[in-house]
């Protein structure tokens, strides 16, 4: 299919602005995606979003298959909703993506802006001194790489499967030191090690 800009390829919301910060409420029906909700696995953690008692119009509603970038800090990376969110928000400064193009998946989008050609893009596009920010006009600029479906649908089945061999990677690695630690400690109270 070739390359295109993401103009025209997605809906870019700029998050909800909280004037004086978000206000947790414990009995609040409304959850808010904000940047610790991003994981490192680019999916969004919805078991923990802070709760507020407010209306959010339809249109400013998340809902599964949204992406949600951060637009500010050292790395523009984003993560996916990749469940039902209830009735959520995204908070400023995060941007929400909504894909609206057929020929476009939404996890396929996810794991491309998170490549390096991407971030890329965002470090050499990124304004200001302190902390550099992501606009809406350099996001869509991004130049997306869109092979069909069937490729899209292959690349995020790898994707998964590489994050997840991580995760189990990470795991035994923590595991191994854990028995270790248990070995060198009957080792050391002068224990029989079997």
């Amino acid at each position: 299919m070739g390359t295109l800009p993401l103009r025209g390829l997605v809906d870019i919301q700029i998050g909800y602005g909280f004037r004086a910060g978000v206000e947790p409420d414990p009995a609040g029906l409304v959850g808010v995606i904000q940047m610790k909700d991003l994981g490192d696995d680019q999916i969004v953690d919805l078991t923990s979003l802070v709760r507020v008692s407010m209306d959010v119009p339809a249109g400013r509603q998340v809902r599964e298959g949204d992406i949600i970038l951060r637009s500010r800090g050292d790395r523009s990376t984003c993560a996916i909703v990749a469940g039902d969110p209830g009735p959520a928000l995204v908070a400023a400064p995060l941007l929400r993506l909504r894909v609206v193009d057929d020929r476009l998946l939404p996890a396929y989008l996810n794991w491309y802006i998170n490549q390096p050609s991407a971030q890329t893009h965002f470090a050499r596009h990124a304004e200001g001194s302190f902390v550099k920010m992501i606009s809406k006009q350099v996001l869509e600029e991004l130049e997306v790489e869109i092979p069909p479906l069937e490729p899209q649908h292959r690349i995020v089945e790898l994707a998964r499967l590489s994050q997840r061999e991580r995760t189990l990677c990470s795991d035994i690695h923590i595991a191994r030191g854990h028995l270790l630690t248990d070995i060198m400690m009957k080792y050391a109270k002068g224990s029989e090690v079997r």
